[in-house]
């Protein structure tokens, strides 16, 4: 969860709710007032079925953002080799000197990979 709360609450994601919810359309409203629903009827049988997409589309794109991130869970947040993600886990393989790419390549179905 540290790895992607932080992304999706970044301002990119109040950006990215704001522009979501400013989209839906008045008409939806108005029409819910009409019938005689209150303001919390309204955002939670209305406005809030119709904002699924948005929440769901940010925790991927930030699921994303943050699982090809180097530098933030090596030197921040994973302190162990057995919970970095592949980026990190991969670079433990490299040498000082050299690269040995057969063993990188076969990394991720390799039993003894960390990640």
């Amino acid at each position: 969860m540290a790895l992607i709360v932080p992304g999706a609450a970044g301002a990119f994601g109040v950006f990215f709710q704001r522009q979501f919810f400013l989209g839906l359309p008045r008409e939806l409203e108005e029409a819910a007032q009409l019938e005689g629903a209150n303001t919390w009827q309204i955002f939670t049988k209305v406005i809030l079925p119709l904002s699924k997409p948005a929440p769901a589309t940010l925790a991927v794109v930030s699921f994303l953002g943050n699982w090809n991130d180097f530098i933030w869970p090596v030197y921040v947040l994973l302190f162990s080799p057995e919970q970095f993600t592949l980026p990190p886990g991969l670079s433990i393989l490299q040498g000082a000197y050299d690269i040995d790419y057969p063993v990188i390549m076969a990394a991720p179905h390799w039993p003894a990979f960390p990640c």
